[in-house]
């Protein structure tokens, strides 16, 4: 297996890089005076469609993400002054992006028949075969074992299921996308684990133990952070889940 290098720090980096020197452009006569910091918001844009061109693998999926690129570039261009056009009137464009994004994502996927359909005994003989044969996971739904998560998903949904043993938490970043994650099987050490949260225009479902202590400090931005999980009933000893980070535009919902 050959091993995945992951980058969950990657977007808010890049954006933090740009932002920076835009400033600094403006202060050294580069960019006019009246520029401001909010000006700059049409970067998240960007970098949104560059992260999803760079985890993407469908076709479909590369042109929502070079249309996010368009969108953004349009929109900054015109928020610095480079265009006449008032581009920033166009911004409810990006909420219809965001909503056919969401829409092609659940499309039902279509198997391909042969033109030739298997006779009766051949499909039940097929059927006792499938049986016999490990059952195949789900689409998008990952497994691991490892002690620490770090994930980065963009414009798509996942289904992760965490079974480590000594699990310390991690780092998840969720970029137009939905998660669920399962820690009902996973163990903590006895100092507990911390799970950075950053999402923007996404939601995530965690589920925890009823054994588990949970402290959700996430701060919303537009967006909303729900602890729905049982008390412990004042157990010091139960192990204790810090949820920390922010939800912009979206949700976070965790629950037992």
């Amino acid at each position: 297996m050959r091993p995945r290098h992951r980058y969950p720090g990657l977007l808010p980096g890049l954006i933090l890089i740009a932002v920076g020197g835009g400033l600094l452009g403006r202060e050294f006569g580069y960019l006019p005076a009246n520029v401001r910091l909010l000006d700059f918001w049409p970067l998240f844009v960007v970098f949104m469609g560059i992260s999803g061109l760079l985890h993407r693998r469908s076709f479909l999926g590369s042109l929502f993400s070079l249309a996010f690129i368009a969108f953004g570039a349009v929109l900054l261009a015109g928020n610095l002054g480079f265009i006449a056009f008032p581009a920033a009137r166009l911004w409810p464009g990006l909420l219809v992006l965001v909503g056919l994004a969401f829409l092609l994502r659940h499309q039902p996927r279509r198997d391909w028949q042969g033109p030739h359909e298997p006779s009766a005994r051949r499909r039940r003989g097929s059927e006792h075969q499938e049986q016999q044969l490990p059952a195949r996971h789900e689409y998008g739904s990952q497994t691991t074992a490892e002690d620490e998560l770090h994930k980065q998903i963009t414009f798509s949904g996942a289904q992760l299921r965490v079974e480590s043993q000594a699990w310390k938490g991690g780092e998840l970043n969720v970029t137009v996308g939905g998660v669920e994650l399962d820690l009902r099987n996973a163990r903590m050490l006895p100092d507990g684990a911390v799970l950075d949260l950053r999402v923007l225009m996404g939601g995530v479902d965690i589920r925890v133990p009823d054994t588990w202590q949970v402290y959700c400090e996430v701060t919303p931005l537009f967006g909303g952070a729900d602890d729905a999980t049982r008390s412990t009933q004042g157990n010091a000893d139960a192990p204790k889940l810090r949820i920390v980070g922010t939800c912009t535009l979206g949700g976070v919902t965790v629950r037992n």
